[in-house]
């Protein structure tokens, strides 16, 4: 990915934390997600969904996508009963690699799961990257893809053009983009032009 947004470092911010969690409690509500814990996934899940199970007022837990190798080889760790229903949150999904291993763990810890709720996904528009929810036999819910972040950001200054380019490049064909040599180019022009690149985030 030519232009990595990371989004990790709203975690560390409260009042953006406090944004994020309030909003993603406000889906959930609005879709009328039924559950009876909320369970974070590690390790960008685990803010997120304590904040969101505390407005939400529900039990939380956090799930791993390995069992720990020692103490009590949990891979969901917090209390919780058999038969209850939990809603995953985490920052965003793409391929969907660790989220089907959450899931996965989630079940095998004898908990059900439906809904998997995320700030963002990355919408490669490729039928083998989504291909994750339907095999994992959950709903994604979500408050839109990194194409449409970028065009907001673009048309708000946040970011340049020349980002943006990048941007749409990547979501076009994301594996294989920097393949191409003129595109190729373009990205290390653009890295070594960034000291005069005009944006707000200066990107």
């Amino acid at each position: 990915m030519p232009i990595y947004p990371d989004m990790r470092t709203c975690f560390t911010d409260p009042k953006r934390l406090k944004k994020i969690s309030s909003e993603m409690a406000k889906l959930i509500n609005s879709k009328h997600l039924k559950c009876n814990l909320i369970i974070g996934g590690a390790t960008a899940g685990i803010p997120l969904g304590l904040k969101v199970a505390e407005i939400l007022n529900k039990p939380f837990c956090y799930v791993r996508k390995d069992k720990k190798p020692g103490g009590m080889s949990k891979a969901v760790e917090g209390y919780f009963k058999k038969g209850q229903t939990a809603i995953l949150i985490d920052d965003a999904a793409a391929h969907g690699a660790s989220k089907s291993k959450f899931v996965k763990n989630i079940r095998e810890a004898g908990l059900v799961i439906k809904d998997v709720v995320v700030m963002l996904t990355r919408n490669y528009n490729n039928k083998d990257d989504q291909a994750w929810i339907k095999k994992s036999k959950v709903k994604l819910h979500d408050f839109g893809d990194l194409n449409e972040l970028q065009t907001y950001a673009y048309k708000h200054g946040i970011i340049s053009k020349e980002a943006k380019q990048l941007l749409y490049w990547y979501f076009e064909n994301p594996h294989n983009w920097q393949k191409d040599k003129t595109k190729w180019l373009y990205f290390l022009n653009y890295l070594k032009n960034r000291k005069n690149i005009k944006s707000q985030s200066g990107v």
